[in-house]
C-alpha cells in the first residue's frame, strides 16, 4: 500500500481501501453504510471508563469482527483482523457502550516510517452526531504521536463532504489529489496533519 493510503466516511463510516476494491456498494457508490446488532462483549479488562477510546488488543477480536460483519460485510478476515491488533505497527482504538457489550466506534491506522496512514472508522448509526467518530480518530491521532509519528494522511472521496469536515474540524488540510482513483471515476483528495498540533492527552497502548 502507498504511503499515502485511503479513507472514507459515510455517516458512520471512515475507512480506507485501495481504488480496485470500489465499486462493490460498500465503497465505491458512497452508500450509507451502517451496523445493526450489538458487537459480543470482550472479556478483557482496560484501565479505561467505557466512555474513553481505549486502545484494542487481540482480546477483542470478536467485537472488532462483529462490527465489521455488520458494518462493512467482513471487509477484513479473520486474519487480517488479529494482524490489526496484534501487530505493533498498527493501532486500533475503541468506545465502548457503558456495560461494554457493544463496540460503538472504532478507529484503526498503520504505522510507517514515522507516519500515521489512518484506515478505518465507524460509528454505530444510533450513536451518530454523538462526536464518536471524533473521539476515536482524535485518540488514534494522539496515540500515534505517542509513538513517535510527525504526520497523518488519509485519501477521501471528492464529493465526501461528511468526511471533509471531519478532517477539517481536527486540523487535516489538503495536500493533493488523485483524478480518477476510485472504481467509479471520482478524485480521492489527499489529506494530512502534521501531528505536533495534537493536544494529546494520555493514551496508553495495553501491554
Amino acid at each position: 500500500m502507498s504511503v499515502l493510503s485511503g479513507a472514507r466516511l459515510r455517516l458512520g463510516l471512515l475507512r480506507s481501501t485501495p481504488p480496485a476494491a470500489q465499486g462493490s456498494g460498500l465503497v465505491a457508490t458512497g452508500e450509507v453504510l451502517t451496523m445493526t446488532g450489538t458487537t459480543q462483549a470482550s472479556t478483557s479488562s482496560h484501565p479505561f471508563s467505557p466512555q474513553d477510546p481505549q486502545p484494542l488488543a487481540a482480546c477483542d477480536l470478536a467485537a472488532c469482527l462483529a462490527l465489521d460483519q455488520q458494518a462493512l460485510g467482513n471487509f477484513w478476515s479473520r486474519e487480517q483482523w488479529r494482524k490489526e491488533l496484534e501487530d505493533p505497527q498498527r493501532l486500533s482504538v475503541g468506545r465502548w457502550n457503558q456495560e461494554r457489550s457493544q463496540l460503538l466506534s472504532l478507529a484503526s491506522g498503520w504505522l510507517v516510517a514515522g507516519e500515521l496512514q489512518v484506515m478505518l472508522v465507524a460509528v454505530q448509526p444510533a450513536q451518530q452526531r454523538q462526536g464518536l467518530g471524533r473521539q476515536v480518530l482524535q485518540a488514534l491521532l494522539e496515540m500515534a504521536q505517542q509513538l513517535g509519528c510527525h504526520i497523518a494522511t488519509l485519501e477521501v472521496a471528492a464529493s465526501n463532504q461528511a468526511a471533509i469536515n471531519l478532517y477539517g474540524a481536527l486540523g487535516f488540510v489538503s495536500c493533493g489529489q488523485r483524478s480518477g482513483y476510485y472504481r467509479n471515476g471520482e478524485d480521492a483528495l489527499l489529506k494530512c496533519l502534521d501531528l505536533k498540533q495534537i493536544q494529546a492527552r494520555t493514551v496508553n497502548r495495553p501491554e
